[in-house]
């Protein structure tokens, strides 16, 4: 198992990757033809966390974009939500970090 601070650091990691991504997304939304992109997180058999991007499937739009809007700015909500989690984590020190990582995860 890895150590709680490369667990919290590796969360941190994915969902900042994931926050990055969705950001571009949001700021493509009006973009012909842009198609959006998705950050999976996975946790590895020693509990860290690592991101993998995948491409989004296009969506109906008018400008023939692949941006869910609602949907990208509530992902997005739900990862600085996942963060603030981390974040109070990391503040309370890694023995509380161990049982809670994995709530977090689902973000």
């Amino acid at each position: 198992m890895a150590g709680e601070m490369a667990i919290l650091g590796s969360s941190v990691h994915a969902l900042t990757t994931a926050q990055r991504v969705l950001a571009n997304d949001v700021a493509n939304a009006n973009t012909p033809r842009f198609r959006a992109q998705a950050v999976r997180l996975h946790v590895l058999a020693d509990g860290r966390v690592e991101p993998a991007m995948v491409s989004q499937p296009g969506v109906a739009t008018a400008n023939g974009n692949g941006v869910d809007l609602e949907a990208t700015l509530l992902q997005l909500e739900k990862t600085t939500s996942a963060l603030q989690g981390v974040d109070t984590l990391i503040g309370m020190g890694t023995t509380a970090a161990a049982s809670a990582i994995t709530n977090l995860q689902g973000a």
